[in-house]
């Protein structure tokens, strides 16, 4: 509603006439939440800036109101406590001690106007509840009323889209499912939301903010698949909420342009037509895929944010479902989400299920950006230096990387399980080395020998690939991909092909004899 000079009207307002004003009501007017519920404040634009009725004032704060004509003075009382205005001076007396308002109170039409500052440093101290401004927000707290105010930061990190939270105070959160979405409440009476969330992607397409009930809500896109939760307190009687979206797998093969897979060094990165079967296989029947770290072992990270668990794991994804549908062999993940999974276990899933073959996913990282190319690794004690020996001995080992400098990525010394394939792994590391220069960027040291794993005693021929530098912002964008990652997974699936083709005129250590024995085709 727009009051203009000039124009003669009178409003109700709580249960009283206020006389016309001049200028324009303000833009929004301000929430009074109180246990009882919430009423609003008009706002006006008088004089110096935005003011409140002060008649209203004392409607809706029970106050008593006194004016000394002669002097313009305005006595304000509250719980016997009193505040002397002064029209047209930017000053009150609360209880005798002088205090700045900023902005002057004004007469307009016999009707006293204060600024909102009056709320805060001259009402509040005589109130008898608590009485809290929170101008930013248009809020304004009575009596024990609890409104945490939260800051948001939604980030698209890969394939996931993380949603954090900072909550101050701290209080209790539920979340509801409906379909297509989710509400993040709280157990207050509002919120106020001091950096809004803002949705991208196709994981999380919008945020909004609910005040009745109080919450958060997020609407789902195409890509969504699931989330997970995490809570922690911080300092301040804070905490902060971490809910991860986690995208559906992208299915590449079922796009007819998947079989053309671009390629970064060559034209042709497709696959075959003719991938033979496996179902019958003497030799790799089972293959055994680990996505590097996971849960709170983030691994390397880029730096937009990526991290190469997520990079991994949907490799991971990508290549388990092509190997199966393609080779039609068993493969078995060492982990199918954003799990910690301990090095132990990955041996145990690995040997328990009889693999015939172990791929372990990784991407790199290091200090310069520049840093590029995919490596692969296969173990070779004997040829390896005393340098390296000493850094597969250390307490916390460490793994060299291109352009000097070691970086941890948890390896530890190879066991004597591998012993008996360093041949075939050193040959199918050939093969993925061949494979991956076809397709994508390779380090100057594309194959090395290395005398660590991420696994202990895995018990059949294994390589550890390094897709790549998440360090090296253009490689990082290159994980985020989908034709990256297909061109990672068609190469890997052929190296599977060209093993297979190979492996059974290789020799290997009988376990139980030291014969020498040559595998049946």
């Amino acid at each position: 509603m727009t009051r203009s000079l000039g124009t003669i009207f009178y409003i109700v307002a709580f249960g009283i006439l206020l006389p016309p004003l001049c200028g324009e009501s303000g833009a929004q007017p301000l929430s009074v939440l109180r246990d009882s519920g919430q009423h609003t404040l008009e706002t006006f634009d008088v004089g110096a800036g935005e003011m409140l009725s002060l008649e209203t004032l004392a409607v809706q704060f029970g106050l008593e109101l006194g004016e000394d004509t002669g002097s313009l003075t305005q006595t304000v009382t509250a719980n016997s406590q009193t505040v002397i205005l002064t029209a047209d001076r930017p000053f009150a007396s609360v209880n005798g001690q002088l205090v700045s308002l900023g902005t002057p109170p004004t007469i307009y039409e016999g009707a006293w106007f204060v600024p909102l500052t009056f709320l805060s440093d001259a009402l509040a101290p005589i109130y008898h509840e608590r009485l809290e401004l929170r101008q930013t927000s248009r809020l304004v707290l009575v009596g024990d009323v609890s409104v945490p105010v939260i800051s948001g930061r939604y980030r698209q990190r890969g394939q996931s889209g993380q949603l954090s939270l900072e909550i101050s105070p701290n209080v209790t959160h539920f979340i509801t499912e409906e379909p297509g979405r989710i509400f993040i409440g709280f157990d207050s009476n509002a919120i106020e939301l001091t950096r809004p969330p803002q949705a991208r992607g196709e994981i999380i397409t919008d945020i909004t903010v609910n005040q009745s009930p109080p919450g958060l809500f997020l609407e789902f896109g195409p890509s969504y698949a699931s989330y997970n939760i995490t809570r922690h307190s911080i300092a301040n009687n804070s905490s902060q909420l971490a809910i991860e979206f986690l995208a559906a797998l992208p299915r590449i093969v079922n796009d007819p342009s998947a079989s053309e897979l671009p390629s970064a060094n060559s034209s042709s990165s497709t696959f075959r037509d003719d991938l033979p079967s496996f179902e019958n296989s003497q030799a790799i029947r089972t293959i055994v895929i680990d996505a590097g770290h996971g849960g709170l072992d983030e691994g390397a990270r880029g730096t937009n944010g990526t991290l190469e668990k997520d990079v991994t794991l949907n490799v991971a994804r990508l290549l388990t479902d092509i190997l199966e549908r393609r080779l039609g062999v068993r493969v078995i993940q060492t982990r199918t989400n954003d799990t910690v999974v301990e090095l132990d276990r990955r041996a145990a899933i690995a040997n328990n299920n009889n693999g015939d073959l172990f791929i372990s996913l990784h991407v790199n990282s290091s200090v310069s950006p520049e840093t590029a190319g995919a490596e692969v690794f296969y173990l070779s004690i004997d040829e390896y230096g005393p340098e390296a020996q000493e850094i597969a001995t250390r307490e916390r080992p460490f793994l060299p990387v291109s352009g000097g400098g070691t970086r941890d990525i948890d390896m530890i010394l190879w066991e004597m399980a591998q012993a008996r394939y360093l041949d075939q792994s050193a040959l199918f590391a050939q093969f993925v080395e061949q494979e991956l220069r076809r397709r994508v960027p390779m380090s100057s040291r594309a194959i090395q020998e290395a005398p660590f794993r991420v696994l202990v005693g895995a018990n059949m021929p294994a390589v550890l690939i390094e897709m790549g530098f998440i360090s090296n912002p253009d490689q990082e964008e290159d994980f985020l991909s989908e034709s990256f990652q297909a061109s990672i997974v068609a190469a890997l699936v052929e190296s599977v092909v060209k093993f297979q083709d190979q492996i059974g005129s290789l020799p290997i250590i009988n376990t139980l004899s030291d014969e020498t024995t040559t595998n049946p085709q």
